[in-house]
């Protein structure tokens, strides 16, 4: 290896016969990292690399993955969306149970070791690019694909969470609670998972899905392209989030090309871990999100993948409120209160039932695990109370509570508090015993308003 870097060395920065006796030039002198990587790096620690389908052009990985030393801010890459999108808005999708590719595999039969993938690149070629090679070409994305499938050959065998700096990760953090779980799970064999869900969740939503094929490929297949170790020993990555590296080897795939949406996806890879009403960007976090909960199903025992409206039976999810129904803990604080006809209940309270209620049933729920859909996963909770007319009174569409005063005897001020109100025959013959309860501070509540 040491000969080959002082040929290349020598080669490129002698001036003088080789057969003079050889003297490295005093003056400083600065090496390309492409130039290393092309002398050295590739030819000695590159292993076979994976056949290229006929009429791709094969990129260097090594080269295509070389570290920009630059801080490249995700609005500089991503621009202004296309005035016009082709996908248009998402409803609430249904939680698939299968998916094609990911059914036939057998129970457990995720990698529970790193570093040892199931899905490798041929197979990724045959599940995903050679059944829509001719729109691909068509939209001239077929060899940036195929680059992306390559970098993802050459640094998949990674941890699919950051495992370097992993806390200026935001992904890193939501997912603490399941980390080494998902630790066990490849960034190969996840991006397989989210480029499945993705095409799946693709075909039920639009008739006409054909079209959008090429677009929802490079946001899934990229969107966690910025995970890979050569990434995060840069200095400028590890200061910040795995999204805006992903973008950044995304564009490199595409350099030269001009596609009409292509930031629309990097835009999508940038924003899938946060909250976003465009559509493409909810369609590359639900499959990320069913993604997890797939490998979450097949690395933890007894957990199941179950449609929200399955497990989350809202009779059952109150008895578990009504334990905690005019309640004084200790620190004379309370989570649940009733007045008259109406309960009035902590939003974190009725989030803890849920968790409570899935780990009871052993079902994975992301929505209940990371604290950005903690806001998202209460307007489901409450919009399933609406729907079967348990609110105590309407809080209004896209709320999940409102503002009350609880006026006090025998004091002044009065507390402002944001509440979820549940009509208290909801709970069942359960209520009959919430006055019997009250002791101490909920004792003095003489009265509940909302404030208009």
């Amino acid at each position: 290896m040491w000969p080959a870097v002082l040929q290349s060395v020598t080669d490129r920065f002698v001036s003088r016969a080789l057969d003079e006796p050889t003297r490295l030039p005093v003056e400083p002198f600065t090496i390309e990292l492409v130039e290393l990587a092309k002398a050295v790096w590739l030819p000695h620690n590159t292993p076979t690399p994976a056949a290229v389908p006929s009429g791709s052009s094969a990129r260097d990985p090594v080269v295509e993955g070389a570290i920009v030393g630059r801080v490249v801010s995700p609005e500089a890459l991503v621009g202004d969306p296309p005035a016009s999108s082709s996908l248009e808005p998402l409803s609430s999708l249904p939680l698939p149970t299968s998916v094609s590719t990911i059914s036939s595999a057998s129970p457990g039969s995720t990698s529970t070791e790193p570093g040892r993938s199931r899905h490798a690149f041929t197979e990724f070629m045959q599940a995903f690019v050679t059944p829509h090679e001719g729109i691909l070409r068509a939209q001239q994305v077929y060899d940036p694909i195929v680059a992306m499938l390559q970098f993802l050959e050459q640094h998949g065998e990674c941890p699919s969470l950051v495992v370097i700096a992993p806390e200026r990760d935001h992904e890193a953090g939501e997912l603490y609670p399941v980390r080494q779980a998902l630790l066990r799970v490849t960034l190969k064999d996840h991006t397989f998972h989210v480029t499945d869900f993705a095409l799946k969740i693709l075909k039920e939503t639009y008739r006409d899905y054909r079209p959008l094929i090429p677009k929802v490929l490079v946001a899934a297949i990229g969107h966690d392209l910025g995970k890979a170790p050569a990434f995060r020993t840069a200095t400028v990555y590890t200061m910040g989030d795995h999204t805006a590296a992903s973008a950044v080897q995304v564009q490199k795939c595409f350099q030269g090309r001009d596609i009409s949406w292509l930031n629309e996806a990097i835009n999508a890879i940038v924003t899938h871990h946060r909250g976003s009403n465009n559509a493409l960007d909810v369609l590359l976090k639900q499959a990320d999100e069913r993604a997890r909960q797939y490998e979450l199903s097949q690395q933890e025992g007894g957990l199941s993948v179950q449609p929200f409206e399955q497990w989350c039976q809202i009779p059952e999810l109150l008895q578990v409120v009504s334990l905690r129904v005019n309640v004084v803990k200790r620190s004379n604080t309370w989570e649940a209160v009733s007045y008259k006809d109406v309960v009035y209940i902590v939003p974190d309270v009725l989030l803890d039932a849920a968790r409570q209620l899935a780990k009871k049933k052993g079902v994975v729920e992301l929505g209940l695990i990371r604290a950005d859909d903690r806001e998202p996963m209460l307007r489901r909770l409450v919009g399933s109370l609406r729907t079967q007319h348990f609110l105590g009174e309407d809080v209004g569409e896209g709320y999940y509570g409102r503002f009350y005063h609880l006026v006090m005897a025998k004091r002044a001020n009065t507390k402002r508090l944001y509440l979820i109100p549940v009509k208290k025959d909801a709970f069942g013959d359960v209520h009959t015993q919430f006055e019997g309860r009250k002791e101490g501070l909920l004792s003095l509540i003489t009265d509940v308003r909302h404030v208009r």
